[in-house]
């Protein structure tokens, strides 16, 4: 059954704040980009020029939960009327996978070794999820224009909504589009 959720920002009980995007209780998550794990040595400055701060969303336990049963259940659970739903049958969007720090730091450190004077490359993301991989990369301003696609709309508007909302990001440095098309 299809349920309906948040629709006011709060806390959790660690006080990190939630925010409502597509109904879904989505919290709050801080990444700082070159900073080394616990333990590690730190990364060369030079190299990086030090931390990047990233937030991007990803969806509580709670909203997780409701996203994984919907994906079970044939029709992905939305019908347009304001009630949480996939399209596609996908509820992985809606957390922040490990691997995409790795790709961020990928793309930015090769891109720290850029002439100040080239033109910024392009960047298309696949499966953008929660958005990180794009949005650090519109944070770092290297890359433009960026093309960010999830065929998971939920997925998409968590990510338009960090970019936008938590990290200061202006209205169309990054796209965000379903499937591999262009949003108009």
């Amino acid at each position: 059954p299809r349920r309906r959720l948040v629709t006011a920002a709060a806390s959790t009980a660690d006080g990190r704040r939630t925010h409502p995007v597509a109904g879904l209780e989505c919290v709050e998550v801080a990444v700082s980009l070159f900073s080394p794990p616990e333990g590690a040595a730190a990364p060369d400055p030079r190299a990086s020029g030090g931390p990047l701060p990233v937030t991007v969303l990803e969806a509580t336990a709670a909203s997780q939960e409701i996203l994984v049963d919907m994906a079970l259940e044939e029709d992905g659970g939305g019908d347009g009327d304001g009630a949480v739903g996939l399209e596609q049958g996908d509820p992985y969007g809606a957390v922040l996978w490990p691997a995409s720090r790795t790709v961020a730091e990928y793309l930015l450190s090769d891109a720290g070794g850029r002439d100040g004077g080239a033109p910024p490359r392009s960047l298309l993301e696949l499966g953008a999820g929660s958005g990180l991989v794009s949005i650090a990369c519109a944070v770092h301003g290297t890359f433009a224009p960026i093309l960010a696609t999830d065929y998971e709309p939920v997925a998409l508007e968590m990510a338009a909504y960090a970019h936008g909302r938590l990290n200061g990001g202006a209205a169309g440095d990054v796209a965000f589009g379903k499937g591999a098309a262009a949003p108009h």
